[in-house]
C-alpha cells in the first residue's frame, strides 16, 4: 500500500441541547481511526491471506458482494483462499456524527501469484464500517467493481468529517423509515423517467458512482455523464436498510433489473446495488455513493 498523508486532528465536547430538555455530548469526530482499521485489514491479508483476514475484520451480520450481496462469513468460511494476493488503499472516508458508521473507499489490485511483479486485476472497492460500544470497528458490507488500470498517480487521502448539530428529533426506526421512503422513491423515480432523471433529484453533489468497466466519477455533473441514455429500473428489491445513531449517515442495497432503451433498442440486466446516503442540512437524505454490480 501507498502511505496516506497524515490529518492533524483535534477533538472537543461540545455539548448539544435536545427535544425533552435531555443534553446529549456530541465529540468532533475524524474519519483517521475508520483509515486505520482499513490499512489494518489490508496488512492482514498481506500477512495471513484473503480468507482468514476476512473473517477476522468483517461482522457477523456482514455481506460481500459476490457478485450479489451474500451473508460474508458463510461465503468465506465456504471459499478457500488459493494463492493469489489482493492489496488496496483508502483514498476517501467518511463518518457519521456518532462515530459509529462509516466507509472508506480507494483503488484495488490483484496478483495471482505473490511473486508477480504486475497485477491481473484492477478497481475501486467500498467498505462500509461499525463500531459499538468502543468495539473495534468492522466491516458491515464489503463490495469491488472492476475496471482498467488507472493512471499511475500519487493518491492523496480525503476525509469527510460531519458538521456539528444535534440529532433529529425522532428515533432511529422513523429515520431508519425515512430513508426507507427516499429509496423508494428514487427507485420509483428511476422506473417511471429513468435513472439519470433519479440521480439528478437525489444525488449529493459530492456523490461518487461506481460501475463495472469504468473508472468511479465523482461529482454530481460528471456522474451524470456517465449515466446510461434510456437506463430505468424494474423489479427493484431493497434487502437492508439502516443508519447511524446520529441518523445522518446510512445505506441500502439489494438488486433491481436495469432496462436499457437507448435508439429502440432494448437490453436489460440484473444488478445488486449499493447506496450510502447522507442526511444534508435540510435534514433531506441525499446519495453520496452510488455502486451497481452485475448479477446476470
Amino acid at each position: 500500500m501507498r502511505p496516506v498523508n497524515a490529518y492533524s486532528f483535534l477533538a472537543s465536547i461540545i455539548p448539544v441541547l435536545v427535544s425533552g430538555g435531555g443534553e446529549i455530548e456530541m465529540a468532533v469526530q475524524s474519519a483517521l481511526p475508520l483509515v486505520e482499521a482499513e490499512q489494518a485489514f489490508c496488512q492482514t491479508v498481506e500477512e495471513e491471506g484473503i480468507r482468514k483476514a476476512f473473517l477476522e475484520f468483517l461482522s457477523e451480520d456482514g455481506v460481500v458482494f459476490q457478485p450479489g450481496p451474500v451473508l460474508a462469513t458463510e461465503w468465506y468460511r465456504e471459499h478457500p483462499s488459493g494463492s493469489g494476493v489482493l492489496a488496496w488503499e483508502p483514498i476517501y472516508a467518511e463518518i457519521s456524527g456518532a462515530g459509529d458508521l462509516g466507509y472508506t473507499t480507494g483503488p484495488w489490485e490483484y496478483k495471482t501469484d505473490p511473486h508477480s511483479e504486475k497485477p491481473v486485476g484492477f478497481g475501486h472497492y467500498i467498505s462500509i464500517w461499525r463500531t459499538r460500544n468502543g468495539a473495534p470497528w468492522r466491516v458491515l458490507v464489503d463490495v469491488g467493481v472492476a475496471h482498467e488500470p488507472p493512471a499511475d498517480q500519487p493518491h492523496v487521502l480525503e476525509l469527510y468529517e460531519p458538521p456539528l448539530r444535534g440529532y433529529p428529533d425522532k428515533s432511529i426506526d422513523a429515520e431508519r423509515m425515512a430513508l426507507s421512503e427516499a429509496e423508494r422513491d428514487f427507485s420509483h423515480l428511476a422506473k417511471t423517467q429513468g435513472l439519470g432523471t433519479a440521480l439528478a433529484a437525489y444525488a449529493a453533489d459530492d456523490i461518487r458512482l461506481y460501475r463495472k468497466g469504468h473508472l468511479p466519477s465523482v461529482g454530481k455533473k460528471t456522474m451524470l455523464d456517465h449515466v446510461g441514455e434510456g437506463e430505468r429500473y424494474e423489479k427493484h428489491e431493497v434487502m437492508k436498510t439502516a443508519v447511524s445513531v446520529s441518523m445522518d449517515l446510512g445505506y441500502t442495497y439489494g438488486s433491481t433489473m436495469v432496462v436499457r432503451t437507448p435508439a429502440g433498442k432494448g437490453s436489460s440486466e440484473t444488478i445488486g446495488f449499493l447506496r450510502i446516503w447522507r442526511r444534508n442540512q435540510s435534514s433531506r437524505w441525499r446519495i453520496v455513493l452510488d455502486v451497481g454490480v452485475p448479477i446476470e
